[in-house]
C-alpha cells in the first residue's frame, strides 16, 4: 500500500519522473513532440547549465571538429537497439583545447570552487573531490559549437522523434582517490547501475577527453536495457546493484567502453549504466544531453 501511496504521490507532483521512465511513453512523447514542430518549427535550439532556466540560442552548423564514422540512419539503428552508438569523435585539436581549458578554467565541487592545479597537486583536497565540475561550461565557445553542429542533432532528433530545443553540457573531471563507493554517491558520482529519468524524452552525447579503461573510469552501460526493464525497474527504485545486473540481464548485456582520447558516443541514458572509479588516473569528459 505504501509503495502504491508513494506512486500516486509521484504521479501527481512529478508525473514525469514516473511515466518517463515507460519506453513506450517516450516514444508518444517523440511522436506528439514531432507533429507539434510540423504545426509550429521549433526556434533556435537553446544551450543553457545543468538544472538552470536561463539558455541562450545557438545556430545548427558544422563545428570542423567531430566526425562520424557511421550515417545518422546507422547511429539511430544502433541506439535503438544497444542504447548506444560508437563512431563520433572529436579531432586531435578540438580534444587538446578541451583539456587545456578544462585545466586552466575554474572548477567547482562539494569543497567549493578550485583549480585544476590545486587539484592535481593538493593530495587532501584531491583525495576528498569525487567530481569536478568546470564553471559555466555553456559558454565556452568549442562546446557551444559541438553542441550545435548538425552530426550530433540530426541523429539526436532521428532518435528522439523530434528536433531538441535544449542542450545542457556537463564538463568534468573526476580526480583518482581512494574514496569508499558511499562517498562518492553522496557527491553525485554515479558508481552504481542507474538509469535517467530527467523528463519525458533526452539523451545524450558522450566524449572521452583522455584515454580511459576499467582504472582511469570507464563509462559501463546494459545494452538495450532503455527499453527492456521488468515491472518492478520500471516502479521501484531506478538502481540496480552489480548482483542484480547480473541476475537480470546477464554478463553478454553488459558493455564497458574502453577507448582513447577524442572518443564520443551517443547514449539513451533511459537505460541502466554507471561510471567507474578512476583508481590510477583522473577522468575528463564531456558530455551534452539533448532535450
Amino acid at each position: 500500500m505504501r509503495r502504491i501511496a508513494d506512486i500516486l504521490k509521484m504521479l501527481g507532483s512529478r508525473p514525469q519522473y514516473l511515466l518517463g521512465r515507460f519506453h513506450s511513453v517516450r516514444v508518444a512523447f517523440g511522436a506528439a513532440r514531432r507533429l507539434l514542430q510540423q504545426l509550429k518549427p521549433p526556434g533556435a535550439l537553446m544551450i543553457g547549465e545543468r538544472y538552470s532556466e536561463q539558455a541562450e540560442p545557438l545556430v545548427v552548423c558544422p563545428s570542423g571538429a567531430v566526425v562520424s564514422k557511421h550515417t545518422c540512419t546507422e547511429h539511430v539503428a544502433r541506439l535503438r537497439q544497444d542504447s548506444w552508438s560508437e563512431g563520433i569523435d572529436l579531432s586531435a585539436a578540438a580534444c587538446a583545447e578541451l583539456v587545456r581549458l578544462a585545466s586552466e578554467l575554474p572548477l567547482r565541487t562539494a569543497n567549493g570552487i578550485v583549480n585544476y592545479a590545486q587539484l592535481r597537486d593538493d593530495i587532501v583536497l584531491r583525495s576528498n573531490v569525487a567530481m569536478a565540475e568546470v564553471v559555466d561550461a555553456s559558454r565556452i565557445g568549442l562546446i557551444r559549437k559541438l553542441a550545435a553542429d548538425p552530426l550530433l542533432v540530426d541523429v539526436v532528433s532521428a532518435h528522439l522523434g523530434y528536433r531538441p530545443e535544449r542542450v545542457s553540457p556537463w564538463f568534468f573531471w573526476s580526480p583518482h582517490n581512494d574514496l569508499d563507493s558511499a562517498v562518492r554517491e553522496a557527491r553525485y558520482q554515479t558508481i552504481r547501475f542507474h538509469y535517467d529519468v530527467h523528463h519525458y524524452n533526452f539523451m545524450y552525447v558522450n566524449f572521452y577527453l583522455l584515454d580511459t579503461t576499467e582504472r582511469t573510469g570507464a563509462h559501463v552501460l546494459i545494452a538495450g536495457s532503455h527499453r527492456n526493464k521488468k515491472l518492478r525497474h520500471l516502479l521501484g527504485s531506478a538502481r540496480l546493484s552489480d548482483a542484480q545486473a547480473l541476475a537480470d540481464y546477464g554478463v553478454r548485456l553488459i558493455r564497458t567502453i574502453v577507448a582513447p582520447a577524442a572518443h564520443g558516443f551517443f547514449e539513451d541514458t533511459s537505460c541502466y549504466h554507471k561510471a567507474l572509479p578512476p583508481l590510477e588516473r583522473e577522468r575528463l569528459m564531456l558530455q551534452l544531453r539533448y532535450q
